[in-house]
């Protein structure tokens, strides 16, 4: 009865707060596409991944999100394309929102040793909801619980609505650093499903990470002859601004391979009106020939806490060689891939 209340109060807010927020991800250098739009294409080769988010999972399966994506890198144009589809689902199906998206990117190369990636991206949406599957607090009493099928709320409004936007990035890499930003939310649309005006703030987001290695550089002759496991300590951050809410995470990653650990302090806060959802995540992850998976676990540092408010996340990505080797590259001879610095694992 309590987490059902709990729900129920969180669903309402949801619904007609006058502004909203995007999904939240916790391993979101495992979904570079939905972090940054100009992280298009820099994986190894052909890349594809899926993100599975199962929030406050103890409240009814009060909210899950499912992310998956896709991209190609295009080296003979510097260029790269890709693709992601999010779904989010808040209370068994009963509030969902749907996203489509493409990407482009275009890499410039500045110095020997640094590049900058520009990224586009567009997006189609829906957002729906069965007023029919909600259940309020007239329907119960304290002694048999749910008394009533019917509720005296009489809530009437659209069940969908559908939308388009835009976003847009950049990202500095080189080295053994890189610095992005990204802006989502261009358009500012209205996905509201009443008569109140519900408009999505744009999102301002930066990133930076910086990776020590932890073993010495090979030498070129060993190098030519043997593969060498990674082994290094990166150093991550991540801002982001949305309307009132602030938000500043910083962690790090320490990679063995084929294994990987993470730990990072997420909601640090920094002065802005909303309080910050404050958790330590916990990371473990593996890497089997092109094949990764990590598992992530959020510990909440806020009240919520004692109402069994958790957060499970999979990740999953595949890297692979897609057949494809146009006349110009036949003409001008293979071209070496420049990769982002921060990790295998991580992009």
């Amino acid at each position: 009865m309590k987490k059902r209340l709990i729900y129920t109060f969180c669903l309402f807010v949801l619904i007609t707060n006058s502004y909203a927020q995007d999904v939240q991800i916790s391993q979101y250098y495992s979904s570079p596409l939905f972090l940054n739009p100009a992280m298009v294409g820099l994986g190894d080769d052909t890349r594809v991944g899926f993100n599975y988010r199962n929030q406050w999972a103890k409240v009814g399966k009060a909210f899950s999100s499912q992310i998956a994506f896709g991209d190609h890198h295009f080296s003979d144009y510097n260029a790269s394309v890709g693709t992601i589809v999010m779904n989010q689902q808040e209370g068994h199906g009963k509030l969902r929102t749907t996203e489509m998206s493409l990407l482009g990117g275009y890499t410039i190369h500045i110095s020997e040793e640094f590049n900058i990636n520009a990224g586009l991206q567009a997006t189609y949406g829906t957002r729906g909801i069965n007023y029919d599957l909600l259940d309020f607090g007239d329907q119960y009493t304290d002694a048999d619980g749910l008394v009533n099928p019917i509720s005296l709320e009489g809530l009437t409004g659209r069940n969908n609505r559908s939308y388009f936007d835009f976003s847009t990035g950049a990202l500095l890499y080189g080295g053994n650093m890189f610095l992005g930003v990204s802006v989502h939310h261009l358009r500012k649309h209205d996905f509201s499903l009443d008569a109140i005006p519900t408009k999505l703030d744009r999102k301002l987001s930066v990133q930076g990470g910086y990776k020590v290695s932890l073993e010495k550089a090979p030498t070129r002759k060993s190098y030519q002859q043997t593969y060498q496991p990674e082994k290094s300590l990166i150093f991550v951050t991540n801002y982001k601004q949305q309307g009132n809410f602030n938000q500043f995470d910083i962690g790090a990653y320490l990679i063995y391979e084929p294994m990987m650990f993470g730990l990072w302090y997420r909601g640090l806060p920094i002065g802005g009106k909303e309080e910050p959802s404050e958790s330590v995540v916990f990371m473990v992850g593996a890497k089997v020939q092109d094949f990764k998976v990590g598992y992530s676990y959020d510990y909440a540092l806020n009240n919520l806490r004692g109402y069994g408010i958790t957060v499970h996340e999979i990740s999953l990505i595949y890297e692979f060689p897609l057949v494809y080797k146009s006349k110009l590259a036949i003409k001008k001879g293979p071209k070496e891939k420049r990769k982002l610095p921060c990790s295998k694992f991580l992009l």
